[in-house]
């Protein structure tokens, strides 16, 4: 049986008078609370509720008290910076919505987005990530885009639970994300949940703010060709949506309801599956896609009994500027299948 605890009622109205009207002569509580037989602490307690005010200290007559200025902003100056903050926000957030890359090539191009490497992780396939990222600088016109939580960057309980438990310490993860980060041409990298776990103290801001475009969780772009085609991409570390029969329903969802972009890519579920469709009520053909991930042994997942996917780390997408209707786009979960495909395409400007 549960317990209630029932407030205590508000004292009489003439006590409260009593005790505000000594309060208002500088008697001391202790004082009060003897002429009036209460407890001292009831008048703690009546004075927070507010019952009773909080008496003034009492003023001197016999000197001019020295200015002190405050180093707070009063009101207005609050209301100013809030104003001029959110002003911020809003044109920050309109500059990233559908911001255009400019491409000063012509003809096809790729996008290798890169799934969760979670580097530094003892279930990271580095051997794969290797050659995937020399896949990529060996391509021309193939360009990388991250999909977020480049490390586990443990914290909270998880920090003391399971970064012990790893062979790999932080100073070294972090040597080996500069490393991964320094390595491929970027147009994007995307931040994760176990990226934002770093809080304020955010070493991706720090360290590549300025060399490349950094979001958090999720952006919205476009590509501008020198043929003025353009094609909008939409990538999240993932989107708002779960079915246990369909690993691309959070980006499907989004195609299905804002027939805005031509590609949706997210990561985060440690699953791969692309899809390619016609919807006949936008009239917009897109691709929804999510990228597996390097992380190919992971204790969650087995404690779940989830099988673990052997293919589709990164997904990529080739983009033909110079062709019309679905086939302008082609996306692959293998990425030197898409180079090679890619390679071919651009040979053919020569």
């Amino acid at each position: 049986m549960k317990s209630c605890v029932m407030p205590k009622p508000k004292p009489k109205q003439q006590l409260l008078e009593d005790v505000t009207a000594l309060l208002e002569q500088n008697i001391s509580i202790t004082e009060i609370a003897e002429r009036l037989n209460i407890p001292r602490y009831s008048i703690y307690n009546w004075r927070s509720l507010g019952y009773v005010p909080i008496p003034h200290v009492k003023k001197n007559n016999f000197y001019e008290p020295p200015e002190i200025l405050s180093s707070e902003l009063d009101v207005e100056s609050l209301l100013d910076r809030a104003e001029k903050r959110f002003d911020r926000l809003h044109k920050k957030k309109e500059s990233i919505t559908w911001f255009p890359y400019k491409m000063k090539q012509a003809g096809p191009f790729g996008l290798c987005f890169f799934g969760d490497p979670h580097i530094g992780d003892e279930g990271c396939n580095v051997k794969l990530l290797r050659e995937h990222i020399n896949i990529v600088n060996n391509t021309d016109g193939l360009y990388g885009i991250g999909m977020g939580d480049y490390t586990n960057n443990w914290a909270g309980r998880l920090a003391q639970n399971m970064a012990p438990l790893e062979e790999t310490t932080r100073p070294q993860t972090w040597k080996l994300v500069d490393w991964f980060f320094k390595s491929v041409d970027w147009f994007l990298l995307i931040k994760g949940n176990h990226d934002v776990w770093s809080g304020n103290d955010d070493v991706l801001e720090f360290m590549y703010k300025g060399a490349v475009p950094i979001q958090d969780w999720q952006s919205k772009f476009k590509v501008v060709c020198p043929n003025k085609r353009e094609f909008k991409i939409w990538v999240a570390h993932d989107f708002h949506g779960h079915s246990i029969y369909n690993p691309l329903h959070g980006p499907m969802k989004k195609g299905k309801f804002t027939g805005q972009a031509d590609v949706y890519v997210a990561g985060h579920k440690h699953n791969w599956a692309l899809y390619h469709v016609e919807d006949a009520d936008n009239k917009k053909t897109y691709w929804a896609s999510r990228a597996r991930g390097y992380k190919y042994f992971d204790n969650y997942a087995n404690v779940l009994g989830i099988e673990e996917q052997q293919h589709g780390a990164s997904v990529v997408a080739i983009f033909d500027p110079d062709v019309e209707g679905p086939a302008s786009i082609q996306m692959f979960a293998d990425v030197k299948e898409s180079a090679e495909y890619l390679t071919w395409k651009r040979s053919k400007l020569k």
